[in-house]
């Protein structure tokens, strides 16, 4: 059963809110991990003009996430981000409760689904890319890595106590596990894997044969998705704050980050498959602008004609983009698709 502390001592507790943190979190990740995912499908349907299983990976990922902060959202109507002994002292109050109880175990459930397909999804982009031996065999060891220990968190949060129902029915005589040990394990896991993905593929791009330019940049993408390794890192400090007895706001802190946390994978993720859309853009833009000069060239500028092939990841291909004068390509050891082993990065961005 739930012990709240007498009236004499409500007074000297403290009696902040986290509702309107956790609404304005909630809603803006949701609006802008569906927005970069939506524009990250725009790019592979209308401009790359072919969607893979990473794609259909980083979706699922964003239909999870954004379930999991719904119900982060739904559990603020029971009293989620406020004090237990601030909640109405009513004849609901045991019901309110375990309702927020139950968010917080649905929350738990997407939110190790969400992490793992964002993690998939990047290492189906990286297998792609990257078709070295060594490379590939770490990747596939940690997909089954990530996989496993995701089906581990999903049976332990489900059955973390007996009966089921324990796990938010203080009414019940129950027997848990210690449940906030295994997610300082997974969240440790999560640590390493997030740094795994972001440095692995460092080596294998810096011997691509690419401008030094492009290099730094791919670089600096990667290290900007070290942020969710931070997420990753504040998360597991505020662990201890799960088993408080004041169920309500002691979950805050960590969902808080948790939300971080997938919606900063989802947007370092998704931001490489931009860059078609921009350079599109920007290549439209030059050409509006010096359409009076085109004469002056040795041809007009058409389309490059591209074959499935030649189609790669936007970070492993040269930077002449889409369009070149038509006496760059017309000549036939122009068009040759090249098969070197880190050249052909087939249906991949």
């Amino acid at each position: 059963m739930l012990s709240l502390p007498s009236p004499s001592e409500v007074a000297f507790l403290p009696h902040d809110s986290s509702v309107g943190e956790l609404y304005r979190l909630n809603i803006a990740f949701i609006a802008v991990t569906s927005a970069i995912i939506a524009l990250r499908l725009i790019v592979r349907i209308f401009v790359v003009k072919h969607v893979s299983a990473d794609d259909f990976l980083m979706v699922a990922a964003g239909l999870f996430a954004t379930a999991f902060s719904a119900m982060a959202i739904v559990g603020i109507r029971y009293g989620l981000g406020r004090h237990i002994w601030d909640l109405p002292q009513d004849i609901q109050f045991i019901k309110r409760t375990k309702k927020v109880i139950q968010t917080l175990w649905i929350c738990q459930v997407m939110y190790v689904t969400a992490l793992m397909l964002v993690k998939t999804s990047i290492v189906v982009s990286y297998l792609r890319v990257f078709p070295t031996t060594l490379f590939r065999r770490t990747m596939y060891a940690l997909s089954v890595g990530i996989i496993c220990v995701w089906i581990c968190s999903i049976l332990v949060t489900i059955f973390q106590c007996h009966p089921v129902q324990g796990a938010w029915d203080f009414t019940l005589p129950r027997d848990c596990l210690p449940i906030v040990k295994f997610y300082y394990f997974t969240t440790a896991f999560s640590i390493f894997t997030d740094f795994l993905l972001c440095t692995l593929p460092l080596p294998v791009f810096w011997r691509l044969k690419l401008p030094p330019r492009q290099k730094y940049i791919v670089s600096l993408l990667f290290a900007i998705g070290l942020f969710a390794t931070v997420a990753s890192a504040l998360r597991i400090s505020v662990l201890k704050n799960v088993d408080s007895l004041d169920v309500t706001m002691g979950s805050v802190s960590t969902m808080k980050w948790s939300v971080v946390e997938v919606g900063t994978g989802i947007i370092c993720a998704c931001i490489p498959c931009l860059k078609p859309l921009f350079r599109k853009f920007l290549l439209d833009k030059t050409l509006s602008n010096n359409s009076g000069a085109r004469s002056a060239a040795k041809g007009p500028l058409t389309p490059r004609p591209t074959t499935a092939g030649e189609e790669g990841h936007e970070l492993t291909k040269p930077s002449l983009g889409g369009w070149a004068p038509a006496s760059a390509w017309s000549r036939p050891e122009d068009t040759r698709t090249k098969t070197g082993p880190m050249v052909t990065t087939k249906n991949f961005i």
